[in-house]
């Protein structure tokens, strides 16, 4: 163990109960990390579906819009094409 306090003082018994509440400690730890890393994929895929999801909605609508809806600027007629003049 990286930062193990100085135990050199107890007897061996007492050593080795601190030793294993320490190791128990330490694998709690890593029991934790695992959860929280478990959960942080978790949270990671239910994100990307979201997205997806999301994502596949709008095509649906943009699928579903007549096309006058969604047409772009330069097929719309311009005033010129609209406004006739005639010279006086």
């Amino acid at each position: 163990m990286a930062d193990m306090p100085d135990l050199s003082h107890l007897t061996a018994e007492e050593r080795a109960i601190i030793e294993s509440v320490m190791m128990r400690q330490k694998q709690e730890e890593e029991r934790e990390n695992e959860i929280m890393r478990r959960k942080q994929d978790e949270v990671a895929v239910l994100e990307d579906t979201i997205r997806h999801r999301a994502e596949q909605q709008r095509k649906r609508e943009w699928s579903s819009m007549p096309p006058a809806t969604f047409a772009s600027r330069q097929s719309l007629p311009m005033a010129s094409d609209i406004f006739v003049t005639t010279a006086a």
